[in-house]
């Protein structure tokens, strides 16, 4: 301010040698202020208005006006001094954001290098499995995993699944007819697998055939594992159910039953068993095989049993169309489940066991609580319900064959419509949070959806009928196994995490260890496959992998050589 402050002194000083007279004076100042002020120039503006002061003989009006003018010269200075300052401030920030933009324009052009040369040995594994070459086609999926951590594409993630299954994966050989079943032992030392064949066959961790067990029911060749104590229940041709060792040795067996067994169920907690034949007798029996008491009542083949999420009670579902919730603790009946007028295709407890859901063929689904008492009848299908499902949650979902889904609350109160496939839903279920439920249809796709009702994706990569589909037992993924021959994994955003393609014959059957590390499929070619979960595996695995026949592979050069 001090040159500034200078200028107006010497213009002071000039006045009298300026040649202008005092009646000019004002005018002459002032117009030259506001021409200074009208170009931004608010030094001269503010010279030129001070200057003014110098004139004699001011009206007190001619003094208001120039402190008037001096002000907006002095705000103007001050505003263009403000706006000057922004000005270089945004100009900084805008070399700034142009610095960090060429710093993200480098590091994208660097991700997308990373990813069009994972996409690459993405595509060199998938080639590999194709030949043959699991081990190979590992080291260069794991490479390709390893370069997008953060965001992998799906055909990284598919190409890795494939390698997984291709070198961890264990086929068991040895049934004639249709695998039906599989059950993995909580330790994973013992993977038992049932046959239409006749048989059970035990198998170690590696896929040797450790036992066969001969003369299994045909008709019910269902294995259950007991939860805790090494043992697996079988039903034999002889119309008993046997309980074994893992061994293959013989334990116990209940006393022959007067009709082939058509279905078994074992107590959460391992110490018991429930048994349904096609006529209508169903028996509670102990794990040594002694009958604790009778569950008579039905008229027609028992379906299916199922023990209340706290054991204490057994529910029965018959062809003749009726239901029966029984004290496990005795076996006397609680309640005769009343009104269902068609086949009940599907009955189920809540996770907390206060209610029970029935799906029937007379287009309505039947809530009652969890002592056999009717809440509401659910009306609103238009077709036979066939699913029936309820989440950790407290929502329930009915489905029927006309592809409608309905959600409710505990209460039965509708909550949501969907018309969810154009063909037959012919399975429902909610994900073990609660978060998420699945609907299978004829149409040959799976569609998973958020609790509430959103479709979250379509899975459409099979070629034949659905024949099975299980969540992982964390909720984040879900495998299917078709008549196409192949078995799937997917994971929740629809992306494809493997493919099992190796099978002649339709999968029957797939589902999860207990733990989710490991999923199997059973096939009608007479094979059956496990492998561990390639996310599991992932983060096992270091930038060597250690393959399964305990060599090392060195990993490609990012040039392929």
């Amino acid at each position: 301010m001090k040159p500034f402050r200078q200028f107006v002194g010497i213009l002071f000083w000039a006045l009298p040698t300026l040649g202008i007279s005092q009646s000019q004076c004002f005018k002459e100042f002032l117009d030259l202020g506001i021409q200074a002020y009208n170009r931004e120039d608010f030094q001269g503006a503010f010279a030129n208005f001070r200057a003014i002061s110098g004139c004699d003989q001011l009206t007190a009006n001619q003094v208001r006006q120039m402190n008037d003018w001096i002000d907006k010269a002095n705000k103007g200075y001050a505003d263009f001094m403000t706006k000057a300052r922004k000005d270089a401030e945004d100009a900084r920030d805008r070399a700034l954001n142009a610095l960090d933009e060429a710093q993200k324009a480098r590091d994208e052009a660097q991700l997308q290098a990373q990813i069009s040369e994972a996409n690459r040995l993405a595509f060199i594994a998938s080639q590999e499995v194709e030949k043959g070459n699991g081990n190979d086609a590992l080291v260069l999926a794991y490479r390709a995993m390893d370069l997008t951590r953060e965001h992998p594409t799906p055909s990284i993630l598919l190409a890795f699944g494939n390698a997984i299954d291709a070198s961890y994966g264990k086929t068991l050989v040895g049934h004639n007819q249709d695998v039906l079943s599989m059950n993995i032992a909580p330790d994973h030392q013992d993977i038992i697998t049932s046959s239409a064949d006749g048989t059970v066959k035990i198998w170690n961790p590696e896929g040797a055939m450790q036992h066969t067990l001969s003369g299994i029911s045909s008709y019910c060749s269902k294995v259950v594992l007991a939860p805790s104590n090494n043992r697996f229940l079988a039903v034999n041709e002889d119309k008993k159910v046997s309980i074994y060792s893992m061994d293959g040795q013989l334990v116990a067996s209940t006393p022959m039953q007067n009709e082939e067994i058509a279905t078994l169920a074992i107590s959460h907690d391992g110490s018991s068993f429930a048994a349904g034949s096609r006529n209508g007798q169903a028996s509670l029996f102990d794990l040594q095989g002694h009958l604790i008491a009778p569950l008579n009542g039905h008229q027609a083949p028992v379906n299916a049993i199922q023990f209340s999420p706290d054991d204490s009670k057994i529910l029965t579902v018959s062809a003749d169309k009726t239901a029966r919730l029984w004290r496990r603790s005795d076996g006397t009946l609680i309640s005769a489940l009343q009104d269902p007028a068609g086949f009940i295709y599907q009955a189920a407890f809540s996770p907390d066991g206060s209610r029970i859901l029935l799906a029937s063929s007379d287009n309505l689904a039947y809530l009652y609580d969890g002592n056999g008492q009717l809440i509401k009848k659910l009306t609103g299908h238009d077709a036979p319900v066939v699913c029936a499902a309820l989440s950790i949650n407290h929502v329930l979902l009915t489905a029927s064959l006309d592809g409608k889904v309905m959600l409710w609350d505990q209460d039965g109160n509708l909550k949501a419509t969907k018309s969810a496939h154009e063909q037959v839903i012919t399975r429902a279920a909610f994900s073990p949070d609660g978060n998420y439920w699945f609907t299978g249809s004829g149409d040959h796709t799976v569609k998973i959806w958020t609790a509430e009702g959103t479709l979250k994706a379509i899975l459409n990569q099979h070629l034949g009928t659905i024949n099975d589909i299980a969540f992982s037992p964390d909720s984040q993924f879900i495998l299917t196994a078709s008549a196409d021959h192949t078995a799937k994994l997917w994971d929740l955003a629809g992306n494809l995490r493997m493919n099992q393609d190796a099978f002649q014959g339709e999968v029957l059957a797939a589902g999860f260890s207990s733990d989710g590390t490991l999923l199997w499929s059973c096939s009608a070619d007479g094979g059956a496959r496990f492998v561990g979960n390639p996310v599991v595996l992932f983060t096992q695995l270091t930038e060597h992998p250690v393959l399964p026949d305990e060599r090392q592979i060195e990993l490609y050069h990012l040039n392929g050589q």
